[in-house]
């Protein structure tokens, strides 16, 4: 899954609005960030999912492709095998999108709420099992900022701050109910004005508008980062004391986040994807990679990692056994400390899905690498891919 990247709540970093491994969002839009080096960027947006992918193009129609067995890509049918190439998506304008395991979530350019693809575990939040188009989900809030479509369960905010969840809740990931029963409709999770989160695989993670940072579902390897539990945590819980997280991607099974422009990671080290080099054991909290203070997005995979710098330039680690690193060393390969993917410093926003990577550039193109099992990099073949390539439409 992307979320990688995913996906998110609203998180600016030169430019970029990021959300959501599963529906990680990339969006840019707009001027950079004060002190970036990334130069102004044209619209667009994309999210990758467990093994599909949306994007948004500059006059606001979306494209989907990939696997669409549950009607998740939304050209209104199913597809056994994925599709390679991209297609359009209804006619709505659109602002941003999630992409998780079977399901997708978008905003409008009005503001306004669908879901769409698989919903047995209640994630499309209409109480509907199946949804092969977008439909809007009914909410007393009307316009929203960011969205997450995680592993079965949903996140969104509103633009009041206001933090919603809905979907699988077996560990507690939805943040509502300690019964573990899934929530079929939205719920109100907490009191707290909320800026950022991230739906991961039986976790999610959040960043309040105070900069502070909270997780909560399901406990194992570390991801949550909260130290050493024996417990699923079935409401936000805060990791450490420190204010000032500008960005957090919940993977499988382990975290990466950015405080203060510095890097961290948690959670499971199995095939270096923690990027903390001969490291052996699983981290329960926040450990800083490396020194250096300019990184600005990150994306978690389910054994991969991608982060990117105020520079332009992209980085990966972690497993890469399908190319999911971009980094052209052949298959089955594994790096344990951040690599440099090419000498591009163009890149402006990155998402991590399953076994595949997406990341935006400067110029709005849109490229993807890695595992290409369901025609996700929608290059028109099934044939995986060791370096990225640029999508077109």
């Amino acid at each position: 899954m992307i979320q990688k990247n995913e996906s998110k709540v609203l998180r600016q970093a030169a430019g970029i609005m990021l959300f959501g491994v599963f529906g990680l969002v990339l969006s840019a839009c707009g001027s950079a960030a004060a002190g970036s080096s990334v130069s102004p960027l044209v619209w667009s947006a994309a999210a990758l999912g467990t093994n599909h992918s949306l994007w948004i193009i500059n006059d606001q129609s979306l494209y989907g492709w990939g696997d669409n067995r549950y009607g998740q890509v939304g050209t209104g049918s199913t597809s056994t095998q994925g599709l390679s190439d991209p297609v359009p998506v209804g006619s709505l304008n659109w602002d941003r999108v999630s992409a998780g395991e079977d399901h997708s979530l978008g905003i409008t350019a009005a503001g306004s709420l669908y879901s769409w693809g698989g919903g047995d575990y209640g994630q499309l939040g209409t109480n509907d099992t199946e949804l092969l188009t977008p439909s809007l989900i009914s909410f007393p809030d009307t316009s929203w900022r960011a969205i997450s479509a995680g592993y079965y369960h949903s996140l969104a905010v509103s633009e009041e701050g206001k933090l919603y969840g809905w979907g699988y809740n077996s560990a507690g990931q939805v943040g509502y109910d300690s019964s573990g029963s899934n929530v079929t409709i939205p719920v109100l999770i907490g009191d707290k004005q909320w800026e950022t989160v991230s739906a991961g695989v039986a976790y999610s993670m959040g960043i309040t508008s105070a900069g502070e940072l909270y997780a909560w579902g399901f406990y194992s390897y570390g991801r949550l980062g909260i130290g050493v539990v024996s417990d699923n945590q079935t409401s936000p819980q805060q990791v450490g004391s420190a204010s000032g997280w500008s960005d957090i991607s919940a993977g499988t099974r382990h975290t990466l986040g950015i405080l203060h422009g510095k890097l961290y990671s948690w959670g499971s080290y199995a095939y270096g994807k923690l990027g903390l080099g001969a490291v052996s054991t699983d981290q329960f909290s926040p450990v800083q990679l490396g020194t250096e203070s300019d990184w600005i997005a990150v994306a978690a995979g389910e054994e991969h990692s991608l982060a990117l710098k105020s520079n332009g330039t992209l980085y990966a680690w972690g497993q890469d056994y399908y190319g999911q690193l971009g980094i052209n060393k052949g298959y089955f390969n594994v790096e344990s400390s951040p690599v440099q993917v090419g000498s591009d410093s163009d890149w402006v926003a990155v998402d991590a899905g399953e076994k595949t990577s997406m990341a935006l550039k400067r110029d709005g193109t849109l490229w993807l690498w890695g595992y290409n099992g369901f025609g996700q990099l929608g290059d028109g073949t099934y044939t995986s891919s060791l370096i990225p390539l640029e999508v077109s439409y």
